[in-house]
């Protein structure tokens, strides 16, 4: 996990001249609720989610937004170790592809910097 994240952070250190944060969009999110630690001392599941914290939140060098259409995750990530701060949930239903489109480019800049 160390190695993986080192990289992301060179690459995003990389980006940071550009106009605009790159956005990391992690889909199926619902899967970190299945997330085993293979090594109880060293979680690497509080090790990416303290990535994204810092990367997003502290450092503002991307912006994260994790897709899933289990409601549950916006609870569990508390229980993670995420304060309700740190997030923001935002329910949406089936959208179009047009209104896909329209709040990826459009609306979801609105609330990105929260």
């Amino acid at each position: 996990m160390v190695s993986a994240i080192k990289k992301y952070d060179k690459l995003l250190a990389l980006l940071k001249p550009l106009p605009r944060k790159p956005v990391i969009v992690i889909d199926e999110s619902n899967n970190l609720l299945d997330w085993k630690e293979s090594d109880p001392l060293q979680p690497e599941l509080k090790q990416f989610l303290n990535f994204l914290l810092s990367d997003s939140k502290e450092d503002r060098v991307a912006h994260v937004v994790l897709s899933t259409s289990d409601y549950f995750l916006a609870n569990w990530l508390p229980q993670a170790g995420m304060t309700e701060d740190k997030f923001k949930v935002e329910v949406l239903g089936d959208l179009t592809e047009e209104e896909a489109q329209k709040f990826v480019y459009v609306t979801a800049f609105h609330f990105v910097e929260y």
